[in-house]
């Protein structure tokens, strides 16, 4: 395989360590990297609910690897996303039309911190024997800790 889409879910949240967020990418993206040598392409693969939280993050980490970075959207979709998208994939209909489409053009998923949705992306990549990254953070400001 020298082409691999990885899909990122996780939390979606505004306060999230970015630090915390940094090392887990980096360490998932050395696994999958090694478990599948000699990549010619990493696409990153994000659905576009809103403009925070991990999947926008992983947006940029992406881009200053230079992967491909593809949203997936739906009429339903902000009209306007932040986060450093090369390529937009439209899916009519509404948020979870988009969800089936992101799970489906997924070949691995990676899931920092949790969201509904992040943990049934996982469920989903479970039953079919796909492979899953999982990483917990902190969600909470430091001064609540």
């Amino acid at each position: 395989m020298s082409e691999l889409s990885v899909g990122v879910v996780g939390y979606e949240g505004e306060y999230f360590d970015q630090d915390e967020v940094f090392i887990h990418f980096y360490t998932a993206f050395e696994a999958i990297e090694a478990r599948h040598p000699g990549l010619a392409e990493v696409t990153l693969v994000v659905l576009v609910a809103d403009n925070r939280g991990v999947p926008v993050f992983a947006c940029y980490f992406a881009a200053s690897y230079e992967y491909l970075v593809k949203g997936v959207t739906c009429t339903a979709a902000p009209a306007q996303y932040d986060a450093p998208v090369r390529q937009y994939v439209h899916i009519e209909g509404d948020m979870e039309d988009a969800f089936g489409a992101f799970l489906e053009m997924s070949d691995v998923l990676l899931r920092v911190g949790s969201s509904q949705r992040a943990l049934e992306a996982v469920t989903y990549f479970r039953r079919g024997r796909r492979e899953v990254y999982e990483y917990e953070i902190a969600t909470s400001p430091p001064d609540s800790m």
